[in-house]
């Protein structure tokens, strides 16, 4: 069993805590011009089935422990994560905001089994995967108990219309329309 971090941002993280969560779609770092030059599942960088993830968040310490590099930080260190301000200990003052990629493995809070792992084009998402994503739909400014409605229904976003966003909120403007090649990786929480 190998184990690597992946980081997930604030709604990612809320999601998982949420338990709604239990897929990540990854673009490959190397799209092939040919489907038939795609690497072999056993190339995925996340890893197999078995294998864990241990999710890196926003977070902060003490602020006397702001001019410390991650590394030299003390294990004990308090925490606080950002995505819900949940405090590891009691409430501190706590210091400068650091991004999930500089948080070491001691730190993390979420563990994450990997399931399964497969390729796809990301416009290839069924609405069930969306879901698996953590995403819901929105009808108005509620979260709807589920995904049924009429087509006439102008306030409603369907998880696909909301993936989408969530997309492009991380990987830019025309990132869904270029349709990558992704990992989906899917995962139970620890």
């Amino acid at each position: 069993m190998t184990q690597r971090g992946i980081v997930f941002s604030k709604p990612m993280v809320l999601a998982l805590l949420a338990g709604i969560k239990a897929q990540t779609r990854r673009k490959l770092k190397h799209q092939p011009a040919d489907p038939n030059d795609l690497p072999g599942l056993a190339a995925c960088p996340y890893g197999q089935p078995g294998d864990r993830l241990w999710v890196r968040e926003a977070w902060r310490t003490l602020k006397e422990h702001d001019a410390r590099q991650p590394g030299e930080l003390p294990r004990d260190s308090p925490l606080r994560y950002e995505a819900d301000l949940h405090y590891s200990h009691a409430e501190f003052k706590p210091g400068k905001l650091r991004h999930g990629i500089f948080m070491p493995r001691w730190a993390s809070r979420i563990e994450l089994e990997i399931t399964h792992v497969r390729l796809q084009r990301l416009q290839d998402i069924s609405e069930s995967d969306v879901i698996a994503e953590g995403i819901r739909a929105i009808y108005g400014n509620t979260p709807a108990e589920d995904f049924l409605a009429d087509e006439e229904d102008e306030d409603l976003l369907v998880p696909t219309d909301l993936y989408r966003a969530v997309w492009e909120s991380l990987h830019g403007a025309g990132s869904w329309e270029s349709n990558p090649w992704v990992w989906v990786v899917g995962f139970r929480k620890i």
